[in-house]
């Protein structure tokens, strides 16, 4: 007890080992063989962990991020709060935007100020530009587009995507159980019978 304090203030280069009983404490944000961990000094509620990752962040205001990968959120200034960016290169060019979930390496890459996007994949919606996408699926890239949501597999093959109003399947749909509604499946054949099924449901079948 009541050991000697370490006798600098300022930097120190220690050759070998240290043995810490304790713990260690910084005002500034630590650089490990490259890797930056913090909060980008000082901060609300930030963590950082990368090189170059939420970089613009220092002294900004950006608050309640989570960026963790090489550049990932490297563009991330003032008003970038509430983003999840994990992978490197991560939402490398967001910089106000808020409340985006991103995971996947360069995922959500150039999106500048969109907010509410989730990206789940390697290199998807690098190329979304507009708010509240939901891309799953690496190499998934549809350009501007909001409110979407774009389902793929494999690399860039896409599923099931619902934008505009509009949803389509990029495959064969089989249902199992009922279909409630009015359901429209054929109308381009000009000689068609229409069924009245049970549970309110119409369809249009081509002969």
């Amino acid at each position: 007890a009541g050991g000697a304090a370490f006798p600098y203030t300022g930097s120190a280069q220690i050759t070998g080992s240290l043995g810490v009983t304790g713990s260690i404490s910084s005002d500034t944000d630590a650089t490990i063989n490259g890797i930056t961990i913090g909060n980008r000094n000082g901060n609300v509620y930030n963590t950082v962990i990368g090189n170059n990752a939420g970089v613009n962040l220092i002294g900004s205001g950006g608050i309640e991020n989570t960026i963790i990968g090489y550049g990932a959120g490297e563009d991330l200034t003032t008003a970038g709060n509430s983003n999840n960016l994990i992978g490197a290169l991560a939402g490398l060019q967001i910089t106000t935007g808020d409340e985006n979930q991103v995971l996947g390496s360069n995922a959500l890459k150039n999106n500048l100020t969109g907010n509410q996007n989730i990206a789940i994949g390697h290199n998807t919606a690098i190329g979304i530009t507009g708010n509240g996408n939901t891309i799953i699926g690496n190499r998934l890239n549809t350009g501007a587009i909001t409110d979407s949501i774009v389902i793929g597999v494999g690399s860039g093959v896409k599923k099931w995507e619902s934008t505009g109003g509009t949803t389509t399947i990029y495959d064969n749909l089989d249902v199992s159980g009922s279909v409630k509604g009015n359901v429209v499946v054929l109308t381009t054949v000009a000689s068609a019978t229409t069924m009245d099924c049970s549970l309110g449901n119409f369809f249009t079948l081509a002969m």
